[in-house]
């Protein structure tokens, strides 16, 4: 079997910023014929809350362009890929990162079944799904992944368009507003277009 190695980026930008010494940011991805099951739950998000500010990436290093509604202002790009960070509380801390994968072979379900399959780092955990989450986004699988029993947790959507892997993560720490912060992502995943949009003022 073939298998392939790519570096989560969604790991160095979310462990290594957020997680400090509680996981390496060195975490891989090697992916090959896993397959998720055929009869997954599915959730199907339709317009979410208000979110105040327009976000758009240009393509860039293989990855399409998009536009989606967000809490925050434009943060500006993090990596090469144009990735974006929104830091939404301190402390507890909790975050939304939107990542592009473009090395990652250019499936979504390979990803997440390979993650179910082989743990991304040593001392972690799917603690939720996969789940099929139908909405702007496109055809997402949502997993959750803790990291420890007392480190976070990183909340995942994972989908792919035109043979590249886009994923939208909530990293939280115990304590944080989950249920506040999951339905920020998901109203973003509502807006979301395979397009840039102008950004408001």
């Amino acid at each position: 079997m073939r298998a392939a190695r790519h570096h989560l980026v969604a790991a160095v930008v979310g462990v290594a910023a957020f997680v400090g010494g509680g996981a390496s940011a060195d975490l891989w991805v090697h992916h090959g014929s896993e397959h998720l099951p055929g009869d997954l739950p599915v959730d199907s998000l339709d317009e979410g809350i208000a979110l105040p500010f327009t976000v758009a990436v240009p393509a860039a290093r293989g990855c399409p362009d998009y536009a989606f509604d967000a809490p925050l202002p434009d943060p500006g790009a993090v990596g090469p890929t144009s990735d974006r960070t929104f830091h939404l509380s301190a402390s507890p801390m909790a975050a939304i990162l939107v990542v592009c994968l473009p090395d990652a072979g250019g499936s979504a379900e390979a990803v997440v079944a390979h993650h179910l399959a082989v743990p991304i780092s040593d001392g972690t955990h799917i603690t939720d799904g996969p789940v099929l989450v139908r909405s702007a986004f496109g055809e997402a699988f949502r997993i959750d992944t803790q990291f420890g029993t007392t480190g976070p947790t990183i909340r995942e959507w994972y989908t792919d368009h035109d043979g590249v892997v886009i994923v939208v993560g909530l990293i939280f720490y115990p304590g944080a507003d989950v249920a506040g912060s999951t339905s920020i992502v998901e109203s973003m995943l509502t807006s979301w277009t395979w397009h840039l949009r102008p950004v408001d003022g």
